[in-house]
């Protein structure tokens, strides 16, 4: 994500061990919301409503979270 940082905020990472080392480590240095297996469509349609709002706020002028 260093090489698009407007990407930020609006990657979710889905996985069913977000506590293995790797996993953990790259969390730690990227902003992004964790789906934790299992998850429900809910949680995936709530997140991209999010991410929608914050494309919209930046098409108005609005300052990006």
């Amino acid at each position: 994500m260093h090489r698009w940082p407007v990407y930020e905020g609006r990657i979710a990472i889905m996985t069913g061990d977000a506590e293995a080392d790797e996993v953990r480590t790259w969390l730690e240095r990227h902003q992004c919301v964790v789906l934790r297996k299992p998850f429900n469509l809910r949680e995936v349609t709530d997140w991209l409503a999010a991410v929608f709002r914050m494309g919209r706020g930046a098409r108005a002028g609005g300052a990006e979270a």
